[in-house]
């Protein structure tokens, strides 16, 4: 009885959706050139790993600091789903040039950041991603879908 209360537990649904978004982006990973390829298919590995380990593995009932004790909202699980499936779907459709600096402003505006901060924050990512990324290390980010294709 009490795994079938687990699985309607709004936590357990988080990892459930995480593990389906770290799939799909696996999956749109895979068809890119093989250096463009390899972080991503890092982070989805590891978003999979720790989506299906909080799907399966027993949460206490005081498993989050956060609420000390009390289970998460439904809306606010539902909401922090939607912004990683978000960012995943714009970085597929867009680039990740435009999806992360999109994301961070977007993120940083919707929690009551000002738009200064949330504008420099969002500059600061798109010279990490042009500069770290495709310069330093050299790994040709992959092309987008929609946007410039």
């Amino acid at each position: 009885m009490r795994d079938m209360v687990r699985n309607r537990d709004v936590s357990w649904w988080f990892g459930v959706v995480l593990s389906a978004a770290a799939v799909v982006a696996l999956i749109a990973a895979l068809s890119w050139d093989t250096m463009a390829a390899s972080f991503p298919i890092f982070n989805c590995v590891v978003m999979l790993v720790c989506g299906i380990a909080h799907t399966l593995l027993p949460q206490s009932e005081a498993s989050s600091p956060m609420f000390e004790g009390e289970k998460p909202p439904f809306g606010l699980t539902l909401r922090y789903a939607a912004w990683i499936c978000a960012f995943f779907a714009g970085a597929v459709a867009f680039g990740f040039p435009v999806a992360a600096p999109l994301f961070v402003l977007s993120y940083m505006l919707a929690h009551g950041e000002r738009w200064t901060t949330a504008a420099i924050a969002s500059a600061a990512t798109l010279v990490f991603l042009v500069i770290v990324v495709e310069r330093v290390l050299r790994l040709p980010l992959p092309q987008p879908w929609y946007l410039f294709s």
